[in-house]
């Protein structure tokens, strides 16, 4: 059974940059469908840099997570 959702409006706390949101590691289920926050889709995730059960996701274009030390991935 799937835990996350496609839709993470309930679960996407705003960091401060434009489409830049932090995730909960168990809101994210890529099997579920296209992610989505506030009506738009998630075009790229990555994870958070000091705590392992966070995500960074966007819904801007992917190079707006370029300031992460780890690399993100781009969604399809």
């Amino acid at each position: 059974m799937a835990l996350g959702a496609p839709n993470l409006d309930q679960f996407a706390q705003d960091t401060g940059l434009a489409g830049v949101f932090v995730v909960p590691l168990g809101a994210v289920d890529l099997d579920a469908g296209p992610l989505s926050i506030r009506g738009r889709r998630v075009t790229a995730i990555a994870p958070h840099p000091e705590a392992d059960d966070l995500f960074y996701v966007t819904t801007g274009h992917p190079e707006t997570l370029a300031f992460l030390p780890d690399p993100y991935v781009e969604l399809d």
